[in-house]
């Protein structure tokens, strides 16, 4: 589909999901990538599409459900995510930190005039190296999901 600054979305032809993948060396620490990753607080500074982002749901240190909300962009409404989030140190000392989909209409009910997004898998894997760390991240969603969030 595009390519762009080690970005890159495809979708298989006959498929009705499209995987986003990008790869990015950067020159911090991982406990710093980490911490970013994870600050919540933090996500609509470095995203300004994002109008929420909280935790509304904790399980343990490793497992929460996040609740995101982005601004509508003309002609397309608001959208919102309500995902299960789990993070796992590896044995090599890399960190992997998945999400996916959980409809969680009792904890966050949707809200008119915003389209809830389901997310089949996203998220980060953190590798440590001599030059700071590695990020790859992942999202997979639906064709008809991405579609509304990018385009329509």
């Amino acid at each position: 589909m595009f390519e762009k600054n080690g970005l890159v979305a495809k979708k298989r032809p006959s498929s009705q999901m499209i995987c986003v993948r990008g790869e990015l060396q950067l020159n911090f620490n991982l406990l710093d990538v980490w911490s970013l990753v994870v600050d919540g607080s933090r996500q609509c500074e470095l995203d300004p599409q994002r109008q929420i982002h909280e935790k509304i749901k904790e399980y343990s240190n490793h497992t929460w459900v996040d609740y995101i909300r982005f601004k509508g962009i003309w002609p397309t409404s608001p959208r919102d995510f309500v995902n299960v989030v789990h993070w796992r140190m590896l044995n090599d000392g890399s960190v992997i930190l998945f999400a996916f989909h959980e409809k969680f209409n009792d904890i966050r009910p949707p809200v008119d005039g915003i389209v809830r997004g389901e997310m089949a898998l996203g998220g980060y894997w953190l590798q440590p190296n001599a030059q700071g760390t590695k990020l790859n991240y992942l999202v997979n969603v639906s064709h008809f999901s991405f579609l509304n969030m990018f385009y329509c």
